[in-house]
C-alpha cells in the first residue's frame, strides 16, 4: 500500500507526472467548487465532462491521502454537505442526461460482455477436450 500520493502516482500512474497528477487534482478541487456555488451549467461536450470527470477522481484520490487514508481502488462515495448540492452534482455528472448510460456506453458494454462470453466458452470448450 502506497502512503502519500506522490508515492501513489509514481508507482501506479505510469506516463503522468506528480506534478500533472497535482494540477488534475486542483482542477478537480477547482470544479467541485464550481458546482457547490449554485452552478446549473453542464459540461459543453462528453469530452470535457470525462476530463472533468477524471479531474475530480484525481481530487478524491489526492483527498483521501490528504485526510491520512491510504487509497489503493476502489470507489468514492461523494455527499456533500447537503442534499441539493449532492444532486447538483451527480446532475452535474450526468450532463442533463436522465441516465449516465449513453447509446456509445451500452453499445461498448454489451460488445465486451460479449467478448468475454466468448472468451469463457472457448476457455470450456478446451477444458472439456482437455479432461
Amino acid at each position: 500500500m502506497t502512503t502519500s500520493f506522490e508515492d501513489y502516482v509514481e508507482k501506479y500512474c505510469e506516463g503522468v507526472s506528480v506534478a500533472q497528477a497535482k494540477e488534475y487534482a486542483a482542477s478537480g478541487q477547482e470544479l467541485l467548487a464550481y458546482i457547490n456555488r449554485d452552478v446549473k451549467a453542464h459540461p459543453k461536450s462528453d469530452q470535457e465532462l470525462r476530463d472533468q470527470s477524471a479531474f475530480l477522481l484525481w481530487y478524491l484520490i489526492k483527498a483521501s491521502f490528504d485526510n491520512g487514508k491510504d487509497f489503493g481502488k476502489g470507489i468514492f462515495v461523494i455527499e456533500m454537505e447537503n442534499q441539493g448540492k449532492t444532486e447538483r452534482l451527480y446532475d452535474y455528472l450526468r450532463n442533463g442526461r436522465s441516465s449516465i448510460y449513453s447509446p456509445e456506453t451500452i453499445s461498448d458494454s454489451s460488445q465486451r460482455n460479449s467478448e468475454s462470453l466468448a472468451m469463457t466458452s472457448k476457455g470450456l470448450k478446451n477444458a472439456i477436450k482437455i479432461s
